[in-house]
């Protein structure tokens, strides 16, 4: 009951408004009294050179939010207007300012897809660079104005976005190193080889060329996990210090090249003298000098070598190899003595390390000179 009389009373309230609704142009507008502020009269529409004016001086004035809405009305009522890309250019400017990093780098990509004759086309380039940058330096997006996270795949969108639209900016070669070094550190070393072979290809006389090898070197040399495992990609690595010393002997990274050339050839040369040691544990002298004699020509004076020339003089004096854990539980490997185990063992050793990599592979050469030395 209190609800009807409350409801009632309120009507009866609104219908003494001295105000009348006219229906007028195909609206309905309040004329005088309190409908009059209730229902306001439609404010004249304004055209992209008066929105952008007011956008601007709001801007001056500090009114940030207030110019953003400006520059959003002129974007969607006219998009075809010759303001609608310095209004995107002004919006991303503010929203970068704000450190609302997407929206900006949103804002600047729509200039270079749909507005590629604007008059600062290099300067929104270079603003999508110095987001993609600032991104990868570890810099956090916001949302609703909170620091939100930083994003590694994100920085490498912005850049890969940058490169397409802008491949002749004087950032493009920075770019490329920084996106090969983002996907090194994402676990993706094949993609970051390929960013990396371009920038070396297509922009050598850049300064970043040489950090370019360098990071192809290291790259390379992630994938080897030791002296114990294959060394293809360790040699792949060498061939990048050397070319680096060769065609940049004066740069600052060369002297980086000098020190992982000394690194990689001490790795290398214990690779070669454990290959040795295993030949020499088999009685495959012959081929176990030839391991020893490559760790000591690759790093002449490490402590590796100096192992090496050790050995070597045990086997010159006819002295066998240490025991390892397993000759000492099991006993020393035996060499085969008459011509049946002879050619018996030569067969296994062929079969155990034949080449399956392809239809109608050989023999590793390395291996039929090692079982031909055997059987000698």
């Amino acid at each position: 009951m209190m609800r009807f009389i409350f409801s009632f009373t309120a009507l009866f309230w609104v219908l003494q408004l001295p105000a009348s609704l006219v229906y007028q142009n195909g609206k309905w507008q309040a004329e005088g009294g309190l409908g009059e502020q209730l229902l306001p009269k439609e404010s004249p529409r304004l055209n992209a050179p008066q929105l952008m004016e007011k956008a601007a001086q709001a801007q001056e004035l500090g009114q940030s939010g207030e110019a953003l809405a400006y520059y959003q009305k002129v974007i969607k009522s006219y998009p075809s207007s010759q303001q609608a890309p310095e209004a995107l250019y002004q919006s991303g400017r503010i929203e970068q300012q704000r450190h609302f990093l997407e929206r900006a780098f949103r804002d600047y990509d729509r200039i270079v897809k749909n507005y590629p004759r604007y008059p600062h086309y290099e300067a929104v380039t270079s603003a999508q660079f110095e987001i993609a940058q600032s991104l990868a330096q570890g810099a956090k997006t916001r949302f609703f104005f909170l620091p939100w996270f930083s994003s590694r795949k994100l920085a490498i969108e912005y850049y890969e976005s940058f490169l397409k639209y802008a491949p002749n900016s004087p950032h493009a070669p920075e770019a490329l190193l920084n996106t090969g070094q983002l996907y090194a550190r994402s676990g993706k070393p094949d993609m970051a080889t390929d960013v990396l072979d371009r920038l070396m290809s297509d922009y050598p006389e850049t300064p970043q060329a040489p950090d370019a090898f360098i990071a192809m070197a290291k790259i390379e040399r992630s994938m080897v996990f030791g002296a114990d495992y294959d060394q293809g990609a360790n040699l792949k690595a060498r061939d990048y210090y050397t070319d680096l010393l060769l065609l940049y002997p004066l740069s600052e990274q060369a002297k980086q090249a000098k020190v992982g050339m000394e690194a990689l050839s001490e790795e290398l040369a214990c690779s070669r003298y454990k290959l040795g040691y295993f030949y020499w544990q088999k009685r495959n002298n012959p081929e176990a000098r030839v391991f020893f004699r490559e760790a000591i020509a690759l790093a002449p004076d490490s402590t590796i070598a100096e192992k090496a020339r050790v050995a070597l003089e045990k086997i010159r004096k006819r002295q066998p190899a240490p025991k390892g854990l397993g000759e000492i539980l099991l006993g020393r490997y035996k060499a085969p003595r008459s011509k049946k185990e002879q050619t018996l063992e030569t067969r296994v050793r062929k079969r155990e390390n034949q080449v399956w990599s392809q239809p109608g592979s050989s023999i590793d050469p390395r291996w039929q000179r090692a079982t031909d030395a055997a059987a000698l």
